[in-house]
């Protein structure tokens, strides 16, 4: 242990600066080399006199905590498991690289019209004024319902069902009815929300399918795809090859085509991932003769 004490302006006089500063200081460290050279080391196994004192535990073995510790420059970089590996290295998808060529070159109608036009992300721009319109005007009022009191702040700020708020899954029953314009019945209780399309791919993706498992997706297909897929499931996405000859129209000879040159490789096809318009129909292999 060192002790450092301010000497200067302890002697007075003429070269106070050097009596009163150098030379105190100077026989200081002096003192403590020579009680380090003479001073008697304790063994290495006797407790030290803050632990002398402590009751011993039985069962737990005591060791010296400071010669574990790292040196300095020895650290390294902890070992991540093979899934994390991949998931670092997701970054080098079309799907991001695509973004950082928009990032770069963005369209603008004036400034560059000759920039990219970003279509691989879905946002709807058109409708944030009327979204914005409506939070301003309803935002607490919606929150916090005037009339219904199961919409408080205890409500909002704790825990709610994994599967989400069964008053919002009436409201997206009744309302996917209306756009299907009743075509198709759609039951609350078997509905499950979450936050956006990304996880729910991904949730239904390990329902489905086993790692080494497959999809049928009609190709080009969203990039997002393959980091919404395959990224942690381990299942593979096998592309049907659409061409713009035909419009880039789908039919069920290419499915068969590509489904059965997957079963001779022997990879096992769960699903086929069909698109109109802006829904997307994951459709069990099994509910047709493929």
């Amino acid at each position: 242990m060192r002790i450092i004490v301010p000497l200067q302006g302890i002697v007075q006089g003429r070269g106070g600066l050097i009596l009163g500063s150098l030379i105190p200081c100077a026989l200081l460290y002096f003192f403590q080399f020579y009680l380090k050279r003479n001073r008697s080391s304790p063994p290495p196994d006797s407790p030290s006199a803050s632990t002398a004192n402590l009751p011993e535990l039985t069962g737990i073995p005591r060791n010296s905590s400071r010669t574990s510790l790292p040196t300095r420059g020895s650290i390294r970089p902890a070992p991540v498991s093979s899934r994390a590996t991949a998931i670092a290295r997701a970054s080098d998808s079309a799907y991001y690289t695509g973004w950082k060529k928009w990032l770069e070159d963005p369209y603008h109608p004036t400034s560059n019209p000759d920039g990219i036009i970003q279509l691989g992300l879905s946002e709807n721009h058109l409708s944030l004024d009327l979204i914005e319109e409506w939070l301003a005007a309803n935002l607490q009022k919606s929150l916090l319902g005037e009339k219904r009191g199961d919409l408080s702040i205890c409500g909002l700020a704790t825990y709610e069902p994994l599967g989400g708020l069964m008053d919002l899954k009436m409201v997206m029953a009744g309302f996917m009815s209306k756009i299907m314009r009743g075509s198709v019945s759609f039951n609350p209780a078997q509905i499950i929300l979450t936050a956006g399309a990304t996880p729910a791919i991904e949730a239904l993706s390990f329902c489905l399918a086993d790692p080494g498992n497959a999809f049928l997706v009609p190709s080009p297909y969203y990039p997002g795809f393959d980091r919404d897929i395959k990224l942690r499931t381990g299942i593979e996405l096998i592309p049907v090859h659409c061409r713009s000859s035909n419009n880039f129209s789908l039919s069920i000879a290419a499915l068969e085509r590509e489904y059965k040159q997957a079963k001779k490789r022997g990879i096992k096809i769960k699903t086929s991932i069909l698109f109109q318009m802006k829904y997307m129909l994951v459709q069990p292999m099994g509910l047709r003769n493929l």
